[in-house]
C-alpha cells in the first residue's frame, strides 16, 4: 500500500505527454512495487546521447560548406552570401545544439542515483528547456543546413535539375513534418474492432 501511494504521487507529479513523460509514467507503471527509473533514464540519456552526435557530425558538413568559402562567393548566384550566412549560422547553432546535448547526458547520468521524487521533479522542470535547447535547436539546425544546399545546388547542377531538386526537398521537408506530428505530438488512441480505445497508459492516469 505505502508502495501504491508512493507511485500515485510521482504520478501526480508528471504534467503533459512529451517523451519524457511518457517513458518516466510507462517506467513507474511498470515497476509500482520498486518504483524503479533507471531504465527510462538510460532510454533519455541514449537519446541525447545521439542528439550530440547528430548535432557534431551536422557541424562537420557545415564547418565543410564554410571553407568552401571562395567556391561559394565567387558565383553569379546572387544568393549564394545569403546561403553562406546560412550555413554560419547553422555551424554556430549545430556547436550549441550538441553542447547543450552534452550538458544534459552530464545531468540525466548524475540524477540515476537519486531519490525518485527528486528525479521526477527535476524531468518535470528542465523538460521543456531540454526540449528547446536540443531537440528544437537541431530541428532548426536542419532547416539551416538545407536551405544553403537548395541554393548552391545551382552552381553544380543548371536550373531544371535544381527545380526538381528544390521541389523534392520541400515534400519531403513537409512528409517529415506531417509524420512527426503524426507519430510524436498528436496522441495516440486507436479503437478496436469492438469499439474499444488502445491507447498508451499515461492517458489513464
Amino acid at each position: 500500500m505505502a508502495g501504491q501511494t508512493e507511485f500515485t504521487k510521482l504520478v501526480k507529479k508528471i504534467k503533459g505527454h512529451t517523451y519524457f513523460d511518457l517513458l518516466i509514467y510507462n517506467d513507474l507503471y511498470q515497476n509500482k512495487d520498486k518504483l524503479k527509473i533507471e531504465t527510462s533514464l538510460d532510454l533519455l540519456i541514449s537519446i541525447y546521447d545521439r542528439l550530440f552526435g547528430f548535432g557534431f557530425s551536422l557541424a562537420g558538413y557545415q564547418f565543410i560548406g564554410l571553407v568552401l568559402e571562395k567556391t561559394i562567393m565567387n558565383t553569379d548566384n546572387i544568393f549564394a552570401p545569403f546561403a553562406y550566412f546560412l550555413l554560419a549560422m547553422g555551424f554556430l547553432v549545430s556547436l550549441f545544439g550538441s553542447a547543450t546535448s552534452f550538458f544534459i547526458l552530464e545531468f540525466l547520468t548524475s540524477i540515476k542515483q537519486e531519490e525518485k521524487r527528486f528525479i521526477v521533479h527535476c524531468i518535470q522542470n528542465y523538460k521543456y528547456l531540454f526540449l528547446l535547447c536540443a531537440d528544437l535547436i537541431l530541428y532548426a539546425d536542419c532547416f539551416l543546413f538545407l536551405v544553403p544546399i537548395n541554393i548552391l545546388i545551382y552552381n553544380v547542377l543548371n536550373f531544371h535539375y535544381g527545380i526538381i531538386f528544390n521541389i523534392t526537398s520541400g515534400v519531403l521537408s513537409l512528409l517529415g513534418i506531417i509524420l512527426s506530428h503524426r507519430i510524436i505530438i498528436r496522441k495516440q488512441i486507436f479503437t478496436d474492432e469492438e469499439g474499444n480505445d488502445i491507447k498508451r497508459l499515461i492517458y489513464d492516469k
